[in-house]
């Protein structure tokens, strides 16, 4: 009896002595690590986005192509509060970083300060040097950002997503991430996630449209170009986007110029354009129709104005022509 007894203290002896070292690690040696991870938490907690909806083009046959989603990504941060020596964290990981000594110690010193975004969208390799040196107060996580597969593939169309204005969250800029912010972003109050969007871009004809209009902006030695493909018989979108254009998983480093959707944002003297409105009006209004003929005499008098073809004097008329 006294040894199972003695069995029996020898167990609980040793149960305690596991939990009190466990207790040990977590309270002192992991302290100030589980302290900074539940700082940053609660601080960043006000600026955690819902899952935002994911934009799809659509092929010819009704299948569907992620465009613009979510993904998990590296995420380094600092706690200030947590870094104990802020010059010596401060040349360890500027190096790391590629970011200078001088303002990573700034921001390590700054009093109260429990919560500070070093790399958004890190490289996994750069996170990886981070978390293998284990300082206190800076961490990496996994959170979701947006992510473009296609890369420059209709960017102008979709756009980006960018910090906020209050700089709590992000929303889109430009393009369909803009103007449909509403129905992607969901609501980060109470976690409900943002509505997918479903568009009639074609990626199969999308991206053989911009191959075409990089070779003709290329060959002609133009500054920039357009192009849109539209289904006649219905009026939806298969093709838009222009030239220069960007990444918008790296739209930091492209000038304001090209996030713009120069097909519909564009403005510019008609000119020539017009004359799809005027041919349309005759086809209507059964003035002309597609086998109707005219004679091109180089020039056309109007009330007192006598107007040429402007290539009239080296080329001629053109005679007889279709409409």
């Amino acid at each position: 009896m006294a040894y199972r007894f003695t069995i029996i203290v020898a167990f609980f002896l040793i149960a305690f002595t596991y939990l009190g070292f466990h207790l040990y690690q977590l309270q002192l040696v992991k302290g100030d690590y589980y302290y900074a991870q539940a700082e940053s938490e609660q601080s960043a907690a006000a600026s955690v986005n819902a899952d935002r909806g994911a934009i799809y083009f659509t092929d010819n046959n009704g299948n569907t192509l992620p465009a613009a989603i979510d993904q998990e990504f590296p995420v380094i941060y600092a706690v200030p509060t947590a870094v104990k020596d802020p010059a010596t964290t401060a040349a360890t990981f500027a190096p790391i970083l590629n970011m200078p000594v001088a303002t990573l110690q700034a921001i390590f010193s700054r009093p109260g300060d429990q919560y500070e975004l070093l790399i958004n969208k890190a490289d996994p390799t750069v996170a990886q040097k981070v978390t293998a040196v284990n300082a206190p107060g800076v961490y990496t996580e996994f959170e979701p950002e947006r992510y473009y597969p296609l890369s420059t593939i209709a960017s102008q169309v979709l756009g980006f997503v960018g910090p906020n204005a209050s700089n709590t969250g992000e929303s889109g800029k430009y393009g369909l991430e803009k103007y449909y912010n509403g129905l992607l972003e969901g609501n980060s109050s109470n976690g409900a996630g943002g509505s997918d969007l479903v568009t009639t871009i074609d990626p199969n004809i999308q991206i053989e449209a911009e191959k075409i209009l990089d070779d003709l902006v290329a060959n002609t030695g133009a500054t920039g170009g357009d192009v849109m493909v539209m289904d006649p018989m219905t009026g939806k979108i298969l093709a838009m986007g222009g030239t220069p254009s960007f990444d918008p998983n790296d739209y930091g480093t492209s000038p304001l110029a090209n996030f713009l959707n120069t097909d519909v944002q564009g403005v510019y003297e008609p000119g020539s354009i017009m004359k799809v409105i005027t041919m349309s009006a005759g086809i209507d209004s059964g003035k002309i129709t597609p086998d109707t003929t005219y004679d091109d005499k180089g020039y056309v008098n109007i009330d007192h104005a006598h107007i040429t073809n402007y290539n009239l004097t080296t080329e001629g008329a053109y005679g007889d022509n279709t409409t």
